[in-house]
Order: C-alpha cells, then structure tokens, then sequence
C-alpha cells in the first residue's frame, strides 16, 4: 500500500503513462499545443486568439481561424510560419492551409497566485534547509511565486 499508486493523481500524469491509442492521442495533443504556442509568436498580437493550429505534419500544416480577414493574412504568412516549424520541428510542411469556422476553445490557466516577500523568503529558507529534496524543490517553486519587484510592505 506504501508504492504511491494509491490517492488523487492528475489526470495528464495519468494519460502521459497510459499505453497504446490514449496516451499517444494525449503526447500527440501536448506536441500540437506546443507548436501552437511557437507559432503564436511569429503571429501579429491581434491575431493570436483568432488562430489555432489543427494539424502539423510533414504534408500540411492546417490553421483555423474564426474570421475570413486572418485567412488572406496567414496565407501571406504561411512562408514564415513554415520555417518556423522547420527551425523548431526538424521539418517543413509542404503546404499551409487556412481555414474560416469556429474555433475550439482554449483551455483557460488560471496565472500562478504570488506570494508576499516574506512568505517567498520563508518558503526559501525551508527549502534550504529540507534534506528531502523533491519537498525542496516544491518549496523552491512555490517560494519563485514572489513577486520580482523588491519592494517589501510587510
């Protein structure tokens, strides 16, 4: 009972692990994401929530867009954006295909709450001094959740 497999697991380190048609269905989705997120920054800033990449693969990269102006303005991108897969990707598709309809929904990520200085600096601190170094290194995680400024009102 001791091995860990018991109590809540996130269902994504649940799906990374599965074999066969799921967890190659989930690898294959995180790898489209990924790519989505690469080729957003090659994208205007106004068109970023108007564009979603559906498809990517040797043949064909396939973007939805929800509004027909985007469709001429990622065809005149489509050259930029193939190379931009080839740099990250190791290939380049042979054809860019736009298309107008509606676009699936992101899923929305809540941003990571912050910390005060001082509970960053009290996470910190704990974490320098815990010998189990996994709890150290979650310590470490929630303690970056400080805000960058150094002003401290506490």
């Amino acid at each position: 009972m001791g091995d860990g497999s018991n109590g809540p697991r996130r269902v994504g380190g649940t799906l990374k692990q599965a074999g066969g048609t799921v967890g190659d269905l989930y690898a294959h989705a995180r790898r489209l994401r990924e790519r989505e997120q690469l080729l957003a920054g090659e994208l205007p800033g106004e068109a970023r929530e108007h564009v979603r990449l559906a498809r990517l693969d040797h043949d064909e990269m396939l973007l939805l867009t929800d509004r027909p102006e985007w469709r001429h303005r990622l065809r005149y991108l489509a050259p930029r954006l193939q190379d931009v897969v080839e740099r990250q990707a190791g290939f380049r598709p042979r054809q860019v295909t736009v298309r107008v309809g509606q676009l699936p929904e992101r899923t929305r990520q809540t941003p990571p709450r912050t910390l005060s200085p001082a509970a960053g600096r009290t996470l910190a601190s704990a974490a320098a001094h815990m010998p189990d170094p996994r709890l150290a290194a979650a310590l470490e995680r929630l303690a970056s959740r400080t805000p960058s400024d150094d002003t401290d009102n506490d």
